[in-house]
């Protein structure tokens, strides 16, 4: 688990990203990288283990829409040790994130970063990609019950039948969630599959290893109101991973 190109540490010379109103902060084995607070407008928020880690991937891509997952996203990378974790900064419909006064939308593109290939999110994804070809992206989504016959859809956005390490993941999932439905698209089920998502197309384009998680609202809440059962979740799904 060395320290991969992605994570690096900086030069002390300005940051390339102050020309996009984006900053750096280093803090011990920790880079983050966030927009100036006069400039928000979605470019999201990318947290980056410069020492050892696990050479993963979470994204977040609607943190405000698909309520919870941004803990859930937070916990898995810490339980994980993942290398880095991407966020979305702006609600998927416009309206303002993370202490935003105004809800402006971005003037390029879509505010749902997950359909946005000119968003930062997608450019922080191809970074990844230029540095870690093999090495999985996971990202975690969330729907509405009854959508699906299902607790949990997991896809690599591709209408193929599922991937043998893909169909590991649900199976592992199943043993942890007892009572539950996981279920794989499209061996599974016919809908949630991910097919036009943004990074997924990147990353499948790339020969990558993409991982497109869906929970339903009532697994979310339920794993938001019993801590046990969310940290037992969460152990779970990060050796899963690995």
């Amino acid at each position: 688990m060395a320290a991969s190109p992605i994570a690096r540490r900086p030069p002390a010379s300005r940051p390339r990203s102050a020309s996009c109103s984006l900053r750096l902060f280093v803090c011990g084995e920790t880079a983050v990288v966030v927009e100036q607070d006069a400039a928000r407008r979605g470019r999201g928020a990318y947290v980056i283990a410069i020492g050892a880690a696990t050479e993963l991937l979470v994204e977040i891509p609607h943190s405000f829409s698909d309520l919870d997952t941004l803990p859930l996203g937070r916990e898995l990378r810490d339980a994980s040790r993942a290398r880095a974790l991407a966020i979305s900064t702006l609600h998927r419909r416009g309206m303002a994130g993370y202490g935003d006064s105004d809800s402006r939308i971005p003037p390029k593109g879509h505010a749902d970063v997950a359909h946005d290939a000119d968003s930062t999110f997608q450019a922080f994804t191809a970074a990844w990609l230029a540095t870690h070809p093999q090495d999985l992206v996971v990202q975690l989504h969330g729907f509405a019950d009854r959508r699906v016959d299902a607790d949990v859809v997991v896809t690599t956005g591709d209408k193929a039948p599922t991937a043998a390490w893909a169909r590991t993941i649900r199976d592992a999932l199943r043993r942890l969630l007892p009572g539950r439905t996981v279920a794989a698209y499209p061996d599974d089920v016919d809908d949630l599959g991910a097919t036009t998502n943004a990074q997924g197309r990147a990353i499948r384009g790339a020969n990558g290893r993409f991982l497109h998680i869906e929970m339903s609202g009532s697994l979310r809440e339920s794993l938001r109101r019993r801590a046990s059962d969310r940290d037992r979740f969460i152990a779970g799904l990060a050796k899963a991973l690995r």
